[in-house]
């Protein structure tokens, strides 16, 4: 549809100063035209900062008439330039005073007085003066004034002039008095600031200043029409503390008075990082305000948000939603979308004040839509339609971008979980914006299944999440009929000859379709495809169930087909269900593998073969050979061992610790490891199906071969003092047999090796080593001599069996030295 006028300004509007105004620009069509406004050239945004605003979906701009607004506007439509509007604003403005309306003046006789009555305006005013309420247009005689322009001028003031604008008096004349005693006065420094004595007198007192702060430092001195005499200074400095005298002249006297100037230190506050942030909502958010001020002056924070003192929000909202902690830190703790806004931190003292904002945006999950119903139900197609309507701020951060319909089939079954309808609504084709709600209507239509009492709730999603559900009142129930499909998933297995155990996935309540709803399981033998036997299984639940064959004619590892077919109160299914194959359960394998015998052994290991079995005759899945093995604790044992451990490990002997290996079905040779060395062992091997291990074999015996020993224990080395000379120096060796021998012990050998630095505790390099020395098997101790005195020595021991010589332990030792002298004197070698 193109675009039409509906409501346009005139073309050179007049806006009245100080008044709001506003321009229209209506266009219909379809799709709805919407202006983009200019301002002198300017595009003017809904962000700006000067002044404008929108109504009518930005059809209608808004302003206050200044100065600034004067100017060309434009409206402009993106696709119709044919359309386009141009306004030339004219601005009128009633009179007003340019500074403050002239006041009255007290004055003395001989003066001069001025009233200047400076108006602005559009058109221009015209001013006149009058006198006790008569126009003053042309002095008579005797009268000295003038007026010119908006000034009125009245020289050599005479007693009985009173009565002139305000009811100007004169006095007789006296010398100055001072009015106020100003006595101590502060400033703050880099600020602009003035010193002021104000005296009383007639005529009029001119008024100086005095103090050695003065001299080369900027400053002017003025004095007013009421008599008050100013000191200013453009930017006070930290120089300029100290004492000023002031003094007012007139020809009939005069007076002074000293007041004491304090600088003060700026407060100062650093801005926050950014002008403006983004905050999630739910996260604790925290807005530091700490200034910089002078230490003398009291200082006050104050936190208002949106303009609002931070004490009031908090009574708004009921409760301590916004603390401010020691250190001047605002903390929201849980903040919502709603704590969306401009925070500012106001810092005052009695001189003056300094502020920071920052605009948050608090992303959060939307509110829940506004209102929902069902506003029609078809309970044969069967289909609902639900309506819903959401509001929300226009300018809200993270707007609502789609709707989602949850639903339950029936709740007495759902146990409030809830199921959702996999298509959105979007929320932009269905928006109205008006000038602070955004409004979405919307409209779902949902096709549901057959026997279902079905309850909804909307739930509204922005970028951050979702809303709280909105619980949808009433119900839309539906028509029963037939189900439409069977189970998936359908196999089975027995576990046992005489039984089948078939399994499916039960069906979801929203396919029952009808009342009374159940499976119907139908079986019979594979090979002889004779009638299906049918039970039926109530519990629409249910995920399997064992079929009993009983005594008629069951066999273990039996091939059977199945069906699994839905029911319901309106009949079977409308699908032929899918057949399945399956067997019956596995029964104990009726054979034992023969010839089992070993092949080869080492001290570690064993290697077996045998003859392989029927397959046929397992009565199940042939899944293998498993070979069981265990070893005799007391084999291990030599005649060295306490009495006592041999006697408690006979006692356990009967409950030996069994291990196994399987080997596939097509191996008949395999290797079993980890075994102990020098120990009697036993091994069988039987048959495996899927379910059964059939009977063992005839019990296998051998001993492993003799290993080598692990490193003697707590090997231990003390210098001793030789016996005599000819022993030199000695050391004693002490140790305890390995903890696992692997065989039997027959001797034990030891090495000595000397220190490169003999006389160095510290040395690790060993060199000159000895011949190893055969140590009897039943030793636990010896003394080696002819060793170097005072000399560091390392001493390598092992164990042997008949599997050869162990691993080596090692200790270090440092001789005694030739002589050591007592303190009595004596000396000992």
């Amino acid at each position: 549809m193109p675009p039409e006028q509906q409501w346009v300004n005139q073309s050179s509007p007049i806006a009245l100063l100080g008044h709001v105004h506003k321009l229209h620009c209506f266009f219909s069509g379809f799709p709805n035209p919407t202006p983009i406004w200019y301002h002198n050239g300017q595009e003017i945004t809904s962000d700006n900062t000067k002044g404008f605003s929108f109504e009518n979906f930005g059809k209608t701009l808004v302003f206050n008439v200044t100065a600034q607004h004067i100017g060309r506007y434009d409206c402009k439509f993106e696709r119709h330039a044919s359309i386009d509007r141009t306004f030339d604003i004219k601005l009128n403005a009633a009179p007003y005073w340019f500074d403050l309306p002239p006041a009255s003046v007290n004055t003395s006789e001989g003066e001069t007085v001025v009233f200047d009555c400076k108006t602005l305006g559009n058109p221009t005013p015209v001013i006149t003066f009058y006198k006790n309420g008569v126009e003053l247009r042309k002095p008579r005689p005797g009268e000295n004034w003038v007026i010119e322009g908006s000034k009125l001028t009245i020289y050599d003031v005479k007693k009985g002039a009173n009565g002139l604008p305000g009811d100007n008096a004169v006095y007789q004349s006296f010398q100055p008095q001072l009015l106020e005693e100003p006595g101590q006065v502060e400033a703050i420094e880099g600020k602009p600031f003035s010193l002021q004595c104000k005296f009383f007198a007639s005529p009029q007192a001119s008024v100086t200043w005095e103090s050695p702060v003065l001299g080369g430092v900027p400053h002017s001195t003025k004095v007013d029409q009421f008599g008050t005499g100013w000191l200013l200074f453009e930017e006070v400095r930290r120089g300029y503390d100290g004492e000023y005298k002031c003094t007012g002249v007139n020809k009939y006297g005069s007076a002074s008075t000293t007041q004491k100037l304090v600088v003060r230190i700026p407060t100062l506050l650093d801005p926050f990082a950014k002008q403006r942030m983004e905050h999630r909502a739910g996260i604790q958010m925290k807005l530091p305000c700490e200034a910089k001020h002078d230490p003398d002056l009291d200082v006050q924070y104050i936190w208002t948000i949106n303009g609002r003192d931070l004490s009031q929000a908090n009574k708004e909202i009921g409760g301590g939603h916004y603390h401010v902690t020691d250190d001047n830190t605002l903390v929201i703790e849980q903040p919502t979308q709603e704590d969306t806004g401009v925070y500012t931190c106001l810092v005052k003292t009695k001189l003056d004040e300094i502020s920071k904002s920052i605009t948050v945006n608090i992303e959060d999950v939307p509110q829940p839509v506004h209102t929902a119903r069902i506003s029609s139900c078809n309970a044969d197609e069967p289909i609902v339609t639900i309506d819903f309507d959401h509001y929300e701020p226009a300018d809200r951060i993270k707007p609502v971008e789609e709707f989602w319909i949850r639903y339950s089939v029936d709740q007495e079954v759902d146990q409030g979980k809830w199921q959702t309808y996999p298509v959105p609504l979007k929320a932009l084709p269905h928006e109205t914006v008006g000038e602070s709600l955004r409004l979405v209507r919307g409209q779902v239509k949902i096709l549901l299944k057959p026997f279902g009492t079905y309850t909804f709730q909307v739930i509204a999603r922005n970028a951050i999440g979702d809303s709280a559900p909105y619980q949808i009142d009433g119900t839309c129930q539906t028509s029963q009929k037939p189900p439409t499909r069977n189970p998936s998933g359908v196999w089975l297995q027995g576990t046992q000859p005489d039984n089948l155990i078939v399994y499916w996935e039960p069906m979801s309540r929203d396919e029952w379709n009808a009342e009374n709803f159940a499976y119907r399981i139908l079986y019979r033998r594979k090979d002889e495809g004779g009638d299906w036997k049918s039970i039926t299984v109530e519990d629409p639940f249910a995920d399997k169930y064992t079929i009993d064959l009983g005594d008629g004619g069951a066999r273990a590892w039996d091939k059977y087909e199945v069906q699994v077919r839905a029911i319901n109160g309106k009949g079977a299914s409308t699908v032929m269900p899918e057949v399945v194959e399956g067997r019956t359960g596995e029964g104990e394998p009726g054979v034992t593998p023969t010839n089992f015998r070993l092949v080869q052994v080492t001290s570690t290991s064993a290697e077996f073969e045998w003859d392989s079995v029927d397959p046929s005759k397992v009565q199940g899945n042939f899944s293998g050979y498993k070979i069981t093995y265990w070893y005799d604790e007391n084999s291990i044992l030599d005649g060295e061992l306490n009495h006592k451990i041999r006697k408690a490990r006979h006692r356990r002997s009967g409950n030996f610790e069994r291990n196994s290996v399987i080997f596939a079905p097509g191996v008949t040779r395999g290797t079993i490891t980890g075994l102990k060395p020098n120990s009697m062992n036993y091994a069988v091997i039987s048959v495996l199906n899927g379910q059964n291990e059939g009977a063992p074999s005839q019990e296998l015996s051998f001993r492993t071969k003799e290993g080598v020993p692990t490193p003697v224990r707590d090997l231990r080395a003390y210098p001793m003092n030789n016996r005599h000379a000819s022993e030199r120096a000695v050391v004693v060796l002490k140790w305890h047999p390995p903890r696992e021998r692997n065989g039997i012990i027959t001797k034990y050998t030891v090495v000595h090796c000397r220190a490169s630095d003999g006389n160095d505790p510290e040395s690790e390099e060993f060199t000159n080593c000895a011949e190893p020395v055969d140590v009897n098997r039943r030793l636990t101790e010896l003394r080696i001599i002819n060793l170097h005195y005072n000399t560091k020595y390392r001493f390598e021991f092992a164990a042997h069996t008949g599997g050869g010589m162990g691993l080596l332990n090692s200790v270090d030792a440092h001789t005694l030295p030739e002589a050591l002298h007592l303190n009595r004197g004596f000396l000992l070698k």
